[in-house]
Protein backbone atom coordinates (compact mmCIF):
# COMPACT_ATOMS: atom_id res chain seq x y z
CA UNK A 1 0.00 0.00 0.00
CA UNK A 2 1.22 3.25 -0.78
CA UNK A 3 2.07 5.91 1.80
CA UNK A 4 -0.76 8.33 -0.25
CA UNK A 5 -3.79 5.86 -0.08
CA UNK A 6 -2.48 4.84 3.71
CA UNK A 7 -2.70 9.01 4.29
CA UNK A 8 -6.38 8.84 2.66
CA UNK A 9 -7.61 5.45 4.67
CA UNK A 10 -6.28 7.30 7.85
CA UNK A 11 -8.21 10.82 7.42
CA UNK A 12 -11.50 8.87 6.24
CA UNK A 13 -10.78 7.17 9.91
CA UNK A 14 -10.42 10.47 11.10
CA UNK A 15 -13.63 11.92 9.52
CA UNK A 16 -15.73 8.84 10.69
CA UNK A 17 -14.48 8.99 14.27
CA UNK A 18 -15.19 12.69 14.54
CA UNK A 19 -18.82 11.56 13.29
CA UNK A 20 -19.17 9.03 16.25
CA UNK A 21 -18.16 11.71 18.97
CA UNK A 22 -20.73 14.16 17.05
CA UNK A 23 -23.29 11.81 17.84
CA UNK A 24 -22.10 10.40 21.53
CA UNK A 25 -21.78 13.96 22.78
CA UNK A 26 -25.56 14.48 21.47
CA UNK A 27 -26.31 11.51 23.63
CA UNK A 28 -24.48 12.57 26.50
CA UNK A 29 -26.76 15.95 26.30
CA UNK A 30 -29.92 14.20 25.68
CA UNK A 31 -29.42 11.79 28.71
CA UNK A 32 -28.30 14.35 31.31
CA UNK A 33 -31.26 15.99 30.26
CA UNK A 34 -33.22 13.38 30.78
CA UNK A 35 -31.48 12.61 34.39
CA UNK A 36 -32.18 16.30 35.71
CA UNK A 37 -35.92 16.04 34.38
CA UNK A 38 -36.46 13.04 36.16
CA UNK A 39 -34.72 14.59 39.62
CA UNK A 40 -37.13 17.49 38.60
CA UNK A 41 -40.16 15.50 38.89
CA UNK A 42 -39.24 13.50 41.94
CA UNK A 43 -38.55 16.40 43.70
CA UNK A 44 -41.90 17.58 42.33
CA UNK A 45 -43.89 14.60 42.87
CA UNK A 46 -45.72 13.53 46.71
CA UNK A 47 -46.41 9.67 46.35
CA UNK A 48 -43.24 7.36 47.22
CA UNK A 49 -43.74 5.31 44.78
CA UNK A 50 -43.48 7.66 41.98
CA UNK A 51 -40.25 9.49 43.68
CA UNK A 52 -38.95 5.99 43.99
CA UNK A 53 -38.89 5.59 40.29
CA UNK A 54 -38.50 8.76 38.98
CA UNK A 55 -34.87 8.61 41.21
CA UNK A 56 -34.06 4.66 39.47
CA UNK A 57 -34.78 6.56 36.25
CA UNK A 58 -32.54 9.65 36.74
CA UNK A 59 -30.14 7.14 37.91
CA UNK A 60 -30.69 5.17 34.97
CA UNK A 61 -30.19 8.11 32.88
CA UNK A 62 -26.99 9.49 34.43
CA UNK A 63 -25.61 5.65 34.01
CA UNK A 64 -26.37 6.13 30.19
CA UNK A 65 -24.97 9.35 29.99
CA UNK A 66 -21.39 8.63 31.54
CA UNK A 67 -21.26 5.00 29.53
CA UNK A 68 -21.76 7.76 26.76
CA UNK A 69 -18.95 9.79 28.29
CA UNK A 70 -16.36 7.11 28.82
CA UNK A 71 -17.27 5.89 24.72
CA UNK A 72 -16.56 9.36 23.51
CA UNK A 73 -13.15 9.37 25.32
CA UNK A 74 -12.68 6.40 24.17
CA UNK A 75 -13.14 7.50 20.43
CA UNK A 76 -11.10 10.52 20.98
CA UNK A 77 -8.10 8.56 22.07
CA UNK A 78 -8.13 6.35 19.03
CA UNK A 79 -8.81 10.22 17.01
CA UNK A 80 -5.24 10.94 18.86
CA UNK A 81 -3.49 7.85 17.43
CA UNK A 82 -5.30 7.96 14.16
CA UNK A 83 -3.66 11.86 13.57
CA UNK A 84 -0.26 10.71 15.23
CA UNK A 85 -0.49 7.93 12.07
CA UNK A 86 -1.44 10.64 10.00
CA UNK A 87 1.55 12.80 10.94
CA UNK A 88 3.79 10.11 10.12
CA UNK A 89 2.66 8.96 6.92
CA UNK A 90 2.24 12.10 5.63
CA UNK A 91 6.07 12.87 6.54
CA UNK A 92 6.47 9.59 5.22
CA UNK A 93 5.16 10.35 1.83
CA UNK A 94 6.69 13.68 1.55
CA UNK A 95 9.90 12.11 1.75
CA UNK A 96 8.48 9.60 -1.06
CA UNK A 97 7.71 12.65 -3.27
CA UNK A 98 10.88 14.19 -3.12
CA UNK A 99 12.97 11.32 -3.58
CA UNK A 100 10.57 11.10 -6.48
CA UNK A 101 11.47 14.32 -7.74
CA UNK A 102 15.00 13.95 -7.37
CA UNK A 103 15.07 10.82 -9.12
CA UNK A 104 12.99 12.66 -12.18
CA UNK A 105 15.49 15.60 -12.12
CA UNK A 106 18.47 12.77 -12.20
CA UNK A 107 16.92 11.61 -14.80
CA UNK A 108 16.17 14.66 -16.75
CA UNK A 109 19.89 16.03 -16.46
CA UNK A 110 21.14 12.69 -17.66
CA UNK A 111 19.19 12.69 -20.78
CA UNK A 112 20.40 16.79 -21.37
CA UNK A 113 24.27 15.50 -21.10
CA UNK A 114 23.49 12.47 -23.18
CA UNK A 115 21.64 15.03 -25.82
CA UNK A 116 24.81 17.24 -25.38
CA UNK A 117 27.07 14.80 -26.17
CA UNK A 118 25.14 13.36 -29.31
CA UNK A 119 24.24 16.81 -30.56
CA UNK A 120 26.40 18.96 -28.98
CA UNK A 121 29.88 20.95 -31.33
CA UNK A 122 32.19 18.19 -32.82
CA UNK A 123 34.95 16.86 -31.10
CA UNK A 124 39.05 16.92 -32.19
CA UNK A 125 40.72 13.53 -32.64
CA UNK A 126 42.22 13.33 -29.22
CA UNK A 127 40.05 15.21 -27.01
CA UNK A 128 39.14 13.80 -23.66
CA UNK A 129 35.84 15.93 -23.14
CA UNK A 130 33.56 17.84 -25.14
CA UNK A 131 34.01 20.79 -22.93
CA UNK A 132 33.80 24.54 -24.57
CA UNK A 133 33.57 24.88 -28.38
CA UNK A 134 36.70 25.34 -30.00
CA UNK A 135 37.34 26.62 -33.46
CA UNK A 136 38.04 23.50 -36.00
CA UNK A 137 41.62 23.45 -37.03
CA UNK A 138 42.81 24.50 -40.67
CA UNK A 139 45.27 22.31 -42.26
CA UNK A 140 47.74 25.54 -43.58
CA UNK A 141 48.41 26.68 -39.65
CA UNK A 142 49.70 23.72 -38.49
CA UNK A 143 52.37 22.82 -41.59
CA UNK A 144 53.20 26.95 -41.48
CA UNK A 145 54.10 26.61 -38.12
CA UNK A 146 56.85 23.86 -38.14
CA UNK A 147 60.87 24.72 -39.14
Amino acid sequence: MTAESELRRYRDQAVQLRTQVSRTSATVAEKRKKAAAARAAADKTKSDATKRSKIREADSAEKAANDAEKKRSDLEKRIADIEKKIATTQSKYEREQQASQKKALDSIRKQNATAARQFGPPRRLGDSSPGPFTPARRLGAAASREP
